[in-house]
């Protein structure tokens, strides 16, 4: 079963070929393909605002954990919300908060969440003001059964520094989390916590000239970290992605490339390859999906493919994922039209040669209709 964000503090189970309700009475036929099996809202406490940005399912597939800001009753002072769901019913069995200790100007807002291999804890990371009203990382680990925090770990870069986490990620062995975000000018920052006592195990800063870390991974044998992000100094610096060694944070390799900027990264199941994607810029204002293939022990590139849509405008690639044996990647975004709309883009390379297997767009509202799309 897909377990996918709808609206602002909303999700909805979309029933998966296989998957059947619950047989216990009523009795209940299997659910058909793509149909809605259940929708759960969560509105916060005083009835203030509420956003989904993140979700993550255990490994049993038995809850789906989501987190999001709530405002709990004050606009101005958001905070973490992470609320656990039945996949199979919808129902909530926890919701848990942070708010960061006081003084502080203004809230937390958390950008990523993911969940121990052994499906025991629950860790979410973002961005948390300090006293000074500049942003820390916060990343902060749950009871997956219960929503019990069990740590909170932050992370400021000092000196006046304005630092947000973006992305999470947890080592196959379920002993450290990896979070990444950007610093000041634009820094991509990545640090390692122990994910039993939250306790700080490395940090590493690479400049990256701009926009800072969007993705972080981890090896499929839990010796290399791999960070991918982009720059606003697209023409100086372009995107880069990054190795380190998982235990000490000492960097392995750095690839450049651009103008552009990259926005996920993946690696193959038997751990031999990386996989970024993003897009990359063109003359005329326009971009192209780029997505690259990286030897993972030395980061020499060994593919590299674009994606030009069928308008020639603005497409972006946003996120990529590898079949589980390895044989395809696949990248999803939005494509441009000229219309000034945007469809989804979604497309399967071969993992091993970049040879492009298929490609589809989908347009919700077709024949020129403007209900729903989206608008740069």
């Amino acid at each position: 079963m897909a377990v996918s964000p709808s609206a602002a503090g909303a999700v909805v189970a979309i029933a998966a070929p296989g998957f059947e309700r619950p047989s216990s009475p009523p009795r209940l036929e299997p659910a058909t393909p793509g149909a809605q099996l259940w929708a759960s809202i969560y509105d916060a406490p005083g009835g203030s605002g509420d956003s989904a940005n993140a979700v993550a399912v255990a490994p049993d597939s038995s809850i789906a954990f989501v987190t999001g800001w709530s405002s709990t009753g004050d606009e101005n002072d958001p905070n973490y919300a992470t609320v656990a769901y039945d996949t199979r019913t919808g129902a909530e069995r926890w919701v848990a908060f942070y708010d960061a200790p006081e003084p502080q100007p203004s809230g937390d807002e958390p950008r990523a969440i993911a969940v121990a291999p052994d499906g025991s804890r629950v860790f979410v990371t973002g961005s948390s003001a300090d006293q000074d009203g500049l942003g820390d990382f916060a990343t902060v680990a749950y009871d997956a059964s219960t929503g019990a925090e069990q740590w909170v770990s932050r992370y400021t870069g000092g000196g006046g520094s304005d630092d947000g986490a973006t992305s999470i990620a947890v080592s196959p062995d379920g002993t450290r989390v990896l979070v990444a975000g950007q610093g000041t000018a634009g820094d991509y920052i990545t640090v390692a916590y122990d994910a039993s006592s939250g306790a700080e195990l490395w940090a590493s800063r690479f400049d990256g000239g701009g926009e800072g870390a969007f993705a972080v991974t981890v090896g499929a044998d839990g010796s290399a970290v791999y960070v991918t992000g982009g720059s606003v100094e697209y023409i100086l610096q372009g995107f880069s992605t990054l190795a380190y060694n998982a235990s000490t944070g000492a960097q392995l390799w750095v690839q450049r490339g651009g103008p552009g900027v990259l926005y996920d990264v993946g690696v193959s199941p038997d751990g031999s390859q990386v996989f970024v994607t993003g897009y990359v810029e063109q003359s005329g204002h326009r971009n192209d999906y780029v997505t690259i293939a990286y030897r993972s022990s030395s980061g020499i590139q060994q593919w590299r493919r674009q994606y030009d849509g069928p308008d020639h405008n603005f497409d972006e690639a946003a996120a990529l994922d590898v079949a589980p044996d390895g044989s395809a990647l696949y990248v999803t975004g939005r494509s441009k039209s000229l219309l000034t709309y945007s469809d989804y883009a979604t497309m399967a390379y071969s993992a091993k040669t970049g040879a492009r297997l298929w490609v589809s767009l989908y347009d919700a509202h077709p024949a020129g209709s403007t209900a729903g799309r989206i608008s740069r």
